[in-house]
């Protein structure tokens, strides 16, 4: 039975990515997008659910704002040693959200995540993608 209704499913994805390719400019790689918008997962955090951390840094190309902290229970390793005098851990989290941004944005064709409506000094006009550097991050040895 288990066999049979993944068949189904499989075949409904196919056919719901088909019809909708040929309705549109774009490829639809599957239906995922549309299921998860008709449940409401695409939800924005509030302002009262976002962590107060210390620090912020605008990445190069305005798509981000990495929050962190330099000291407290989020603290993440000070070290630079880098061009842009940033630490090095903002530096490749940096890097990793571009690549991860490029694949999903560029690559697979999927819609960019929605903007939130929460502004900081820092965003720039079309607002940014907020990025948040909390929990237990390990400073290494």
């Amino acid at each position: 039975m288990k066999r049979f209704t993944l068949q189904i499913s499989i075949v409904f994805f196919l056919f719901l990515g088909n019809h909708l390719s040929a309705q549109t400019d774009k490829p639809i790689k599957c239906g995922f997008s549309i299921l998860a918008e008709q449940r409401g997962a695409a939800k924005i955090a509030s302002p009262q659910a976002r962590p107060e951390l210390q620090n912020r840094y605008l990445t190069q190309d305005s798509l981000f704002l990495i929050h962190y902290d330099l000291s407290g229970s989020n603290a993440i390793d000070p070290q630079s040693t880098n061009e842009l005098g940033i630490p090095d851990y903002v530096y490749e989290a940096e890097k990793a959200l571009h690549k991860s941004y490029k694949l999903i944005a560029d690559s697979l064709g999927f819609r960019p995540p929605p903007k939130d409506n929460v502004s900081y000094p820092e965003d720039p006009p079309g607002g940014a993608q907020d990025f948040f550097i909390v929990g237990d991050v390990s400073r290494g040895s």
